[in-house]
């Protein structure tokens, strides 16, 4: 703290009301700024009796957000948004509020990076039919903040709360985007007027509660739809319903679950509606930036849809959207106060003046000034110079130099959110179109809401045109993968703007379309159902995507039947047909529910290919749908024929399945379709090595005990033929390398000071069993695991539930052995000896032992026949759960893989006991130990359950004086002891037979009657 002390500046007022004639209530951020350039890094205003200090200055920034004498500030236009949304994320006082606390750990992990990388299919989805329909119009002028504040609300309502009962379009508001248009702006005038003012019911605040009070009673009614349909969806206000918190195991109250979706829709839309037109008004301000951005939009995406993985790549782009965070940050200050240290002084000191502070007086932290410090950003930082915000150079700067998303643990939570939709909106823009400025001479204006510097409505607008085909086509990103239909909310309105689109653009014929604009078309194509007939009349396969009842689907075939065949070769391929019934609903629109519709048939070989459409639908689109199906199938089974329909009609189906869902179009490029067919089939083809030594293992793993029914297997899998088809593997690697590498780059591009800590958190080879990931080694061995139960298990797919930390690696051959010995050996029945009272009910018993075989080092000997143990790298699988294992009510599960790398095999050894309350014998009949009670003069005997509890618990030297086993269990036993020796021999090395123990092994649950025992 500095000796000396200066007194803070502050702009000349009067008495009562301060400076308050110096601030602009309409933008008073702009008007700090004003005050900021004339009275330096600090200075302080007075209004209405209170004060706060303005802090512009790198250094005084630096000491404010690193001292803990200083915290987040509710104040300015926050203080009235408290008036709608309470104690959400953002307006939430300090962070001990206990509603803040509950809010931010639920849904934190919902705003994650990995959270938000799943959410980009959706996000994609609600940009996709304005580039549609942008591209149908072509030349157009668009008006800035009207586009980004549509497209952006509806990505946040979409994305997070998976709903379209909001629209933000200016010409057509519901009453949700009127009271929040309405409630911004409120807001920012009371923020200049005196709190007595506000009190008074004048009409303007009026509106302001009407408009709070329509805006919760639209969030809660979102709330009681989800509650009450009982909706199971994987979002945010999922999250908000549901969870839990970890620290004091709340869930969040009705109210606040109100107040964060507000929050969210608010602030999530408001602020990157923001960013977005400042970005494209600096790019198109200065055309050879623009023009470098497009150039690494082409060079690394190009003409095809853009994916997630493609973000992190776009540096150029990235240090654009950073420089116009600098330059224009949508939240225009930081407000902290000073808290109180001890009793004993009035005033904090601050900086090496030594600027006196009043205990909890206001302090303003100017983000358009300090981002403009030129202590940091040099002589030129009111320019706009991405080259700054590249690479190393963005790592250089001070911790304290960017922060347009906040400050500590109060920063925005939706930041990853954000950054992904800034990244998607932009790239996608400059991928199909090119911009201009309207009018270039007229001057930026700004507006402000929700203390955020806004270009508001016609200020300025976009002169926008689709790109030349030859450069990227208009609408290219939507070619490979990508369904229309899935976002577009009326399918009719959309397919008129393509078929306009393809009129216009590309003319009448579709087969002088060049390809990439041919796939277009199949974007929103419509089909009412698809029938492959014979010449002889016999229909192959007929796929349905109507509700029809069978008398009607029986009378279309019939009455197609009889049209298609007897019509002549050379004539027309497209019929009137009005044999759908009139009143039918058709799926895919509602629109049609006239009798008219129309048959599109083609002749192949001895198959006629018949698909139904509307009458309104283009005929020729059609036709290359079905010319599509045919080509898919002619490249699956190679030459095509009749036979090879007729006996694998179900792989017909499935390509069909890939290519149409719900009649339109789903997939329209044959590579992707190919490949989920060779995904399911590789699953097929998993080569299991039927070996009859192994079904004797495979029975000495089923057995019945007195508390469970022990089931297992031993499996044996040749990699070799998966191995050649990789795409299962391939897939599994590729999700993992990108899944590693795009949470590097987007954690590392948001922050300095996070970089460094982002990258080594981000080091997944410290929880993978198989090495590190980024290894192509390690995540293939992780795939041939995933092949192998999902061939074991083929009701079930575990490719997108199993993590590599489901499964640990075992050092130990000898401790594997050993458990699975001692689980096994424990279980097993045992004869009945004379220690066991008699009894009526052991005659009676069901589980009587079998003639099954025994375990023992036979087995060990037919396994490492075939896998040799000693090469083998084994894994366990213990996921946290087991959909195989819920379904059969298991208690506990063990579960081995023995992976030979050398050999290319893999061994998969599993146990579990089902307990016999929910696999009850079949007779009924009660077991021995069920019966007997103290009363009848004699203990239990030790058999099943409470003799395992007994030998669990430490109670082993009792059963060894007990009485004499059997003859024939003292000979297994012993064949086991000098078998468990004999193989630790020539399997084990000398290093891990020194270090065996003599544990009895683990079993990994146990059932009720032992937990009793346990006193668990």
């Amino acid at each position: 703290m500095a000796s000396k002390s200066l007194p803070i500046p502050s702009p000349p007022g009067f008495p009562i009301i301060g400076n308050v004639y110096h601030i602009d209530p309409q933008a008073p951020a702009k008007s700090t700024y004003s005050l900021a350039e004339v009275y330096g890094p600090i200075f302080r205003f007075f209004s209405f009796g209170g004060s706060a200090v303005v802090i512009t200055s790198q250094n005084l920034a630096a000491e404010v957000f690193r001292h803990h004498r200083f915290c987040k500030c509710v104040f300015g236009v926050f203080n009235q948004l408290r008036q709608g949304v309470n104690d959400g994320l953002l307006t939430a006082d300090h962070i001990h509020d206990e509603n803040w606390g509950i809010a931010h750990r639920i849904l934190a992990p919902g705003l994650s990076a990995r959270s938000v990388h799943l959410m980009f299919d959706k996000m994609f989805a609600v940009l996709q039919p304005w580039i549609l329909e942008s591209a149908q119009r072509g030349d157009i002028i668009a008006e800035a903040t009207e586009l980004f504040t549509s497209i952006s609300l509806n990505m946040v309502v979409s994305c997070l709360m998976e709903t379209q009962s909001f629209s933000s379009d200016p010409h057509n508001m519901d009453l949700f985007s009127k009271s929040m248009i309405g409630f911004l702006k409120g807001s920012v005038e009371r923020t200049g007027r005196p709190a007595f003012l506000n009190l008074i019911p004048t009409p303007a605040n009026i509106r302001f509660w009407r408009d709070i009070r329509n805006l919760r009673l639209t969030a809660e009614t979102i709330l009681e739809e989800r509650l009450n349909n009982k909706i199971e969806k994987d979002d945010l206000l999922d999250r908000m319903i549901k969870e839990k918190c970890a620290k004091t195991n709340k869930t969040m109250a009705k109210k606040s679950v109100i107040d964060n979706i507000l929050t969210f829709v608010i602030a999530g839309h408001e602020t990157t509606s923001s960013t977005l037109s400042f970005l494209f008004y600096y790019l198109l301000k200065h055309p050879n930036t623009y023009a470098e951005a497009q150039r690494e939009i082409d060079t690394i995406i190009g003409p095809r849809k853009i994916t997630q993985q493609d973000l992190p790549k776009l540096s150029y782009l990235t240090a654009c959207i950073r420089e116009t965070l600098r330059l224009s940050p949508p939240i225009p200050a930081i407000s902290l106060k000073s808290v109180q240290i001890n009793d004993t002084s009035n005033s904090i000191s601050l900086g090496d003046e030594g600027y006196q502070l009043y205990q909890n007086e206001p302090i303003i932290v100017l983000l358009s000034r300090l981002h403009r410090d030129t202590s940091v950003f040099g002589d030129d930082s009111d320019l706009f110079v991405p080259e700054r915000m590249l690479g190393d150079n963005f790592k250089k700067l001070p911790s304290t130099a960017w922060k347009p998303f906040g400050h500590g643990i109060r920063q925005c939570l939706g930041r990853q959110f954000a950054w992904q939709e800034l990244l998607l909106i932009s790239s996608v823009l400059l991928q199909c179109f090119d911009l201009e400025l309207q009018d270039k001479c007229i001057p930026l204006e700004v507006k402000q809401t929700l203390g955020a510097a806004l270009v508001w409505t016609r200020l300025w607008g976009v002169a926008q045109a689709p790109r030349g085909v030859a450069e990227a086509p208009p609408v290219q990103f939507l070619l490979d993968t990508t369904t229309v239909s899935n976002v577009v909310t009326d399918t009719r309105k959309a397919h008129h703007q393509l078929s306009h689109l393809l009129s216009t653009h590309y003319g009448d014929h579709v087969n002088t379309v060049p390809y990439r604009c041919g796939t277009l078309v199949f974007a929103n194509v419509f089909c009412s159902y698809l029938i492959l007939l014979s010449r002889q009349g016999k229909v192959r396969l007929a796929k349905w995507f109507t509700t029809l009842s069978p008398k009607e689907k029986a009378k279309i075939i019939k009455d197609v039947t009889q049209l298609v065949l007897s019509r002549r070769t050379r004539m027309c391929n497209f019929l009137e047909y009005k044999g759908i019934p009139a009143g039918t609903v058709i799926d895919w629109t509602p629109l049609i529910r006239s009798p008219d519709s129309k048959i599109v048939y083609r002749r192949y070989a001895s198959l006629f290919f018949i698909a139904g459409c509307a009458s309104t639908d283009n005929e020729l689109i059609t036709l290359e749908v079905v010319h599509r199906y045919v080509e898919q199938m002619d490249k699956y089974y190679g030459n095509v024929c009749e036979l090879d329909i007729i006996f694998n009609f179900q792989k017909a189906y499935f390509i069909l399945d890939e290519l149409l869902l719900a009649g339109e179009m789903q997939e329209s490029s044959k590579k992707n379709v190919l490949r989920c067919i060779s995904q399911q089939d590789s699953l097929e083809d998993m080569e299991f090595l039927p070996l009859r030594e192994f079904e004797d293992v495979t029975s000495a793993l089923n057995f019945d005990t007195v508390d469970c029914h022990v089931v297992g297997g031993c499996d044996l899998y040749t990699t070799k033929a998966a191995g050649a088809d990789r795409k299962l593997y391939k897939n599994i690697e590729q999700s993992l390398e990108s899944q590693y590498e795009s949470l590097l780059r987007l954690s590392a591009s948001l922050s300095p000071p996070n970089a460094s800590d982002a990258a080594a958190s981000l080091n997944l080879s410290r929880s993978s069993p198989f090495g590190p990931l980024s290894e192509h080694s390690s995540r293939r061995t992780f795939a041939y695991l995933i092949a192998t139960l999902n061939a074991s298990h083929p009701d079930y797919d575990f490719s997108h539930i199993l993590r590599p930390t489901d499964f640990r690696r075992e050092r130990s051959l000898k401790k594997v052995m050993n458990t699975i010995d001692t689980t096994l050996f424990n279980l097993k029945p045992r004869l009945t000896s004379d220690r066991t009272p008699p009894s009526p009910t052991t005659t009676t018993a069901p589980y009587a032992p079998d003639a099954t075989p025994t375990w023992g080092p036979r087995m060990w000997r037919i396994i490492d026949e075939q896998m040799s143990l000693k090469e083998c790298a084994i894994y366990s699988y213990s996921p946290e759960e087991d959909p195989s294992d819920a379904d059969d009510g298991a208690i506990w599960s063990l579960n081995y893989f023995f992976f030979n790398k050398n050999r290319k095999r893999v061994c998969y050894i599993f146990l579990r006991g089902i307990s016999i309350l929910s696999h009850s014998p079949p007779d009924g009949t009660e077991t021995p130990v069920g019966k007997r009670t103290v009363d009848d003069g004699y203990l239990t005997p030790d058999l099943g359950a409470r003799k395992r509890a007994r030998y669990w618990l430490g109670e082993r030297s009792g059963f060894r004086n007990k009485g004499p086993y059997s003859h024939d269990e003292a000979m297994q036993m012993q064949e086991r002891r000098e078998s468990v020796d004999e193989y630790d021999s020539y399997v084990l090395s000398d290093e891990d037979f020194r270090s065996r123990s003599g544990s009895k092994g683990t079993v990994r649950a146990m059932s009720e009657e032992i937990a009793d025992a346990m006193e668990v």
